[in-house]
């Protein structure tokens, strides 16, 4: 995982991470047939507070909106009901993208950062 906007006192609002270069940010181009994958960096009791609102989530891949507007939640848990940070993801079958965008508007102010990172499509 890549950290594109550091954690620090956020929202309440939109939140945007601005366009971000992802082989700067991976460290090398990705792949074609990649999954971009978006996940909130939180404290623990905001990552567990389910009246967190995380509205009109949107996650951009070349300067097109590819997943959402959505809206998430706080407490959320895996299958085995762990917290865990709300988080979403994106498989592209086409040649790998270039830059990526996350938007999001907070409900309440929280100490929030973005990370993104990749993983191949399982074909």
């Amino acid at each position: 995982m890549v950290v594109i906007a550091n954690q620090t006192n956020r929202g309440p609002g939109l939140v945007d991470s601005g366009t971000q270069n992802l082989a700067t940010v991976l460290g090398s181009a990705p792949q074609p047939g990649t999954v971009y994958i978006g996940t909130f960096i939180l404290d623990a009791a905001d990552r567990d507070d389910p009246t967190l609102g995380f509205d009109q989530t949107t996650l951009s891949i070349d300067g097109a909106v590819v997943w959402g507007p959505i809206d998430l939640t706080g407490g959320r848990t895996d299958r085995n009901g762990n917290p865990v940070s709300p988080s979403f993801a994106w498989g592209y079958g086409g040649a790998g993208a270039t830059t990526c965008r996350i938007t999001v508007n907070l409900s309440r102010r929280v100490r929030l950062g973005l990370d993104v990172s990749t993983a191949p499509m399982v074909r």
